[in-house]
């Protein structure tokens, strides 16, 4: 047969072979996500529901009066690199910039999280847990791990401060900072508003 007759009857072999792996690839892909859906909900925006994943932004004060604005990027840890079904916890990953009132700021900071399996479908989360790595903070109080809950737009922690010496963490149960948690609401929000706090404090 020749070239001219198969295109006639819908193309060549070769070209229908690869067809059928794009379909199959497709259909892997479809079914891996569905699966990834009901393992982690809180990521995935179906039928307009609110996700844990995205931009947000707030500020909070210490006990002792250290004003801070913190900003998270947060996105699915693993998605198609997940094995279906984990044991445990899924993950969170993402970046964090935080500044505050004495000048003191960093940007990107890599950040690391957890949450339930098969949490949020109603868009509530608890427990939901944060850890931002301090490697380039400068030296002194560094917000490093947050405890709490996401619900619907507003993400509500219970963070721990350490003291951040530029090589360790330092904690201090004389140091109130350290020992009475700060409470932090963040909400949907893009850089701008973290932006806006710093510049608010003479330090953009």
């Amino acid at each position: 047969m020749s070239r001219r007759a198969a295109s006639k009857r819908g193309g060549s072999p070769a070209g229908v072979r690869a067809l059928g792996c794009l379909g199959l690839a497709a259909l892997i892909v479809a079914l891996w996500l569905g699966f990834d859906n009901l393992e982690a909900p809180w990521a995935y925006s179906l039928f307009g529901r609110p996700t844990l994943t995205g931009h947000w932004a707030g500020a909070f004060t210490t006990p002792s009066g250290i004003h801070f604005a913190l900003y998270l990027e947060l996105e699915r840890g693993t998605g198609l690199g997940a094995p279906l079904l984990n044991e445990g916890d899924e993950v969170l990953s993402g970046h964090a910039n935080w500044c505050d009132e004495r000048g003191r700021r960093v940007e990107r900071n890599p950040l690391s999280g957890s949450v339930p399996q098969f949490a949020g479908l109603g868009g509530v989360v608890e427990p939901v847990d944060i850890h931002i790595e301090p490697s380039n903070a400068p030296v002194g109080l560094v917000p490093v791990n947050l405890h709490g809950q996401w619900q619907g737009d507003t993400l509500t922690f219970k963070s721990e401060l350490s003291f951040w010496t530029g090589n360790a963490l330092q904690s201090s149960s004389s140091n109130v900072d350290q020992s009475q948690p700060s409470t932090i609401v963040l909400t949907k929000a893009e850089v701008d508003a973290f932006q806006s706090a710093c510049v608010g404090w003479g330090r953009g």
